[in-house]
């Protein structure tokens, strides 16, 4: 399978995930091309996810990986950056949402895949001010960010907030993690669900008469 295929199949994957795990609203998708480690660093106010295979974690270490980078500012600086926007806390005003990777561009704007790039989500306010929701690595494979459809409780602190999904998925695993933007500063972690991965349907079916 080519570069380009395994991206397009993950990006199907990445929207199939988060609707079946519930999110519950069809999501907007920045944009998908790679996964993480499983050692990263707290924000105060979380909690632990109730999925048995991520009690182990601690639930901010599974948001922000410091090997990759805990610098927004870093992220922010990369040349390979897609964005959407949406009014991600509920204040009733737009930030953006960036998935950013750290992967060369060339001048005519497409990306030099190799077999590992470091990659983050973080959100913008209009003013500049850049906050960063997940950092991590990824081996072969993708990370994709997308913005839920605002919900009746609101998953920021107004009503109305977004659960950001972001989707790590590498040829030997897939993990769906749904964090919140509670306004400059301020992250959240919200529910992780995840799997190890056997095989992937990749090869084309071959039809016998």
């Amino acid at each position: 399978m080519n570069g380009r295929g395994f991206v397009v199949l993950l990006a199907c994957a990445a929207v199939s995930a988060a609707v079946a795990i519930g999110v519950g609203f069809p999501p907007e998708v920045v944009e998908a091309p790679e996964a993480v480690p499983d050692t990263r660093t707290p924000v105060d106010g979380e909690t632990p996810p109730n999925r048995p295979e991520e009690r182990a974690t601690p639930p901010s270490t599974l948001l922000v990986d410091s090997a990759s980078t805990a610098s927004v500012d870093t992220a922010a600086s990369w040349d390979y950056r897609r964005t959407t926007v949406a009014d991600l806390d509920g204040d009733g005003v737009p930030e953006r949402l960036v998935l950013a990777s750290d992967v060369s561009v060339t001048d005519d704007g497409e990306p030099m895949w190799e077999d590992q790039h470091r990659w983050a989500v973080y959100a913008e306010e209009d003013d500049g001010g850049r906050t960063l929701l997940y950092s991590g690595r990824a081996a072969p494979g993708a990370v994709s960010a997308a913005v839920g459809a605002p919900s009746p409780a609101g998953a920021g602190r107004g009503q109305g907030g977004r659960a950001i999904v972001v989707i790590e998925q590498d040829i030997r695993r897939a993990r769906l993690l749904l964090v919140a933007y509670d306004g400059p500063g301020r992250r959240r972690f919200l529910d992780a669900t995840g799997t190890q991965l056997d095989a992937w349907a990749d090869r084309v079916v071959e039809e016998t008469r």
